[in-house]
């Protein structure tokens, strides 16, 4: 075979080997259906007299902070009210009676969030909320991901007129459930296999540092929609990860290929974008290409020299 052709061929592979990385990551994205999703209660821990108002405004910013994510399909607060009042349940909602929310909603996830304090700092015209959120799967009849979120916002205005310090709480709201949203859906998106049974309670899973995964993130195992295991990650390569196993069902027994979730990811309000994470792999992939081509054109270049 001529030089040339031994190049076009090289080069035909590397356009075809990317093409074909590029539609086999765009064909797992699309076939992931959107997860429905809703606010089922806010719990507010503040203190600040408002008598309940913070809390409808974190379940009406919160769910229109998850339509903006392409991973869920939201059902509005209306409607979660509505079936609240049908089944005649009062939040705050037990495990149990968030499922059968979930149930008479038909939606994958409920979502509990809590204002943990609203924190006014006058002498710099700031106001602080942090908030949490944990999203319980109907099926699974277990949290499947949990987000925590500190909202700032900078008043504008008279800082010692109500009307404006409320407003700046609204605004720390809506900044905390904004980066709520990306941590519930990067548990939403994160799909991962146990690759070898535990050692020593220790494991391992096919997803690394190249889809965001950090120390400290909790996994959850689970088999046939049964919640088997709960573990803690303690160290993180490339493509795969080491966890410690935190808790596991009496009776269970871990085997390779079962599915694995992260339920919580130290810091998920500051991983990369999903766009991202899809252009590093694709980058990856073509690394890897260029090194089996460098590979080839040396054998080539060997096999002139020894003739």
């Amino acid at each position: 075979m001529g030089r040339g052709k031994v190049v076009a061929l090289l080069v035909g592979l590397v356009c075809g080997g990317l093409l074909q990385t590029f539609e086999g990551l765009s064909a797992d994205n699309a076939g992931q259906a959107p997860l429905k999703i809703a606010v089922a209660f806010v719990e507010d821990k503040s203190g600040y007299p408002s008598e309940g108002a913070l809390s409808d405004v974190v379940q009406f910013i919160l769910t229109q902070a998850l339509k903006e994510v392409e991973a869920f399909e939201v059902i509005p607060a209306d409607i979660v009210k509505a079936s609240l009042a049908k089944l005649k349940l009062s939040p705050p909602l037990t495990s149990k009676e968030m499922v059968q929310l979930s149930a008479e909603l038909k939606a994958d996830w409920v979502v509990h969030a809590t204002i943990e304090c609203v924190r006014i700092d006058r002498s710099k015209g700031i106001v602080s909320v942090p908030l949490t959120a944990e999203a319980l799967s109907g099926s699974l009849g277990v949290v499947v991901s949990k987000a925590n979120a500190c909202g700032t916002y900078k008043l504008k205005g008279d800082i010692t007129n109500s009307v404006v310090v409320y407003g700046g709480i609204v605004g720390a709201i809506s900044d905390a459930c904004s980066k709520i949203a990306p941590q519930l859906e990067y548990s939403a998106r994160q799909k991962a296999l146990l690759l070898l049974p535990p050692m020593n309670n220790h494991i391992r899973a096919n997803i690394g540092s190249h889809q965001g995964l950090k120390v400290g993130a909790e996994l959850l195992i689970v088999w046939h929609e049964r919640p088997l295991a709960w573990a803690k990650v303690i160290d993180v390569d490339y493509d795969d990860c080491e966890a410690v196993l935190q808790r596991i069902v009496a009776g269970a027994r871990l085997e390779p290929n079962m599915k694995v979730l992260v339920v919580s990811n130290p810091l998920a309000h500051e991983l990369p974008p999903y766009r991202e994470q899809l252009e590093r792999e694709i980058k990856k992939a073509s690394r890897d290409l260029l090194i089996s081509i460098a590979l080839a054109f040396g054998v080539l270049i060997a096999t002139d020299v020894i003739k």
